[in-house]
């Protein structure tokens, strides 16, 4: 009985195992990118077949240019990169804006929103990581106060 626990435990251990190491987002193509990313949009904005297929061509185009982007320029060029992934990006909203309906859109940019939100909380330390002031600045706060 204990043998077949124990090889239990080491198949559903192993399927675990398997199931998290899926791919990360850096490591995809820029086709399985857009089509995650089309899956994605299509469940969040009800997105029509129609729509969708325009969707996932845009998102192709996008992560094909920025792909090519990261190629071309190196890390000394980061600001070069950040210029043109902009660029691309606002590329890719202008052709959206044209797919989607105007409430669809307006979903898009609340996502958009969000994540930026999120990524910002993630950059900000939390209140317990926080160093306590400086003695020497609690004072000059004390003294400008008086």
């Amino acid at each position: 009985m204990r043998k077949k626990f124990f090889l239990i435990f080491i198949l559903v251990a192993a399927y675990a195992i398997a199931i998290a190491q899926g791919k990360k987002w850096s490591d995809l193509t820029p086709e399985e990118k857009a089509e995650k990313l089309t899956n994605r949009m299509k469940n969040d904005y009800n997105l029509s077949d129609e729509q969708a297929s325009k969707v996932k061509q845009l998102n192709l185009e996008r992560f094909t240019k920025i792909a090519a982007a990261k190629r071309k320029y190196t890390i000394d060029q980061k600001k070069e990169y950040q210029q043109e992934r902009k660029m691309i990006n606002q590329q890719f909203n202008q052709g959206l804006k044209s797919v989607l309906t105007d409430e669809q859109y307006q979903k898009h940019l609340q996502k958009i929103e969000e994540r930026k939100k999120n990524a910002m909380s993630k950059k900000q330390p939390k209140d317990g990581n926080k160093l306590p002031p400086h003695p020497a600045l609690m004072e000059m706060e004390e003294e400008i106060a008086d």
